[in-house]
């Protein structure tokens, strides 16, 4: 089973839906022991920040060719405690939570649930991590580049 560490940045203002960016970057060693990493940076219009954070995570799931056990670095922590804590029982549930009413964001969790089934998911608990500022600089700059060309 290959190891691999998912680092996932998010940048959105305020808690309502708007435009937001994020990025993940994907590290892992090959059969010699040399690293690789790869990474992609994207914009979506019209999510929450906890609905970009699960665009992410199920953006870097899609990249995953091969069986492996991931360490997810996030500081969400709806991504971290909802797929940890809560994930089995809404599927237990229904897709509803304890008192009945649908989970938010269903689609997505039930996309996770789908392609987390052939991985061995471990959440890092803490926000920082080596790639943070670049990942936080690299949307940064898309960002402006975006609003320049606009």
């Amino acid at each position: 089973m290959y190891q691999i560490n998912m680092y996932i940045e998010t940048s959105i203002r305020g808690v309502k839906k708007t435009i937001g960016w994020y990025g993940y970057l994907l590290e892992w060693l090959d059969s010699t022991g040399t690293p690789h990493t790869v990474s992609h940076f994207q914009y979506e219009i019209g999510v929450t920040p906890n609905m970009l954070s699960l665009t992410a995570f199920c953006a870097a799931l899609d990249r995953l060719t091969k069986d492996s056990e991931i360490t997810v670095f996030t500081d969400n922590l709806y991504l971290r405690e909802g797929y940890t804590r809560y994930l089995p029982v809404w599927k237990e549930n229904g897709w509803k939570t304890a008192h009945k009413y649908p989970i938010k964001n269903r689609q997505s969790w039930q996309q996770i649930a789908e392609k987390t089934k052939r991985h061995t998911i471990i959440f890092h608990s803490g926000s920082s991590h080596s790639y943070k500022d670049w990942m936080l600089r690299e949307i940064q700059e898309r960002k402006e580049k975006k609003c320049s060309l606009n």
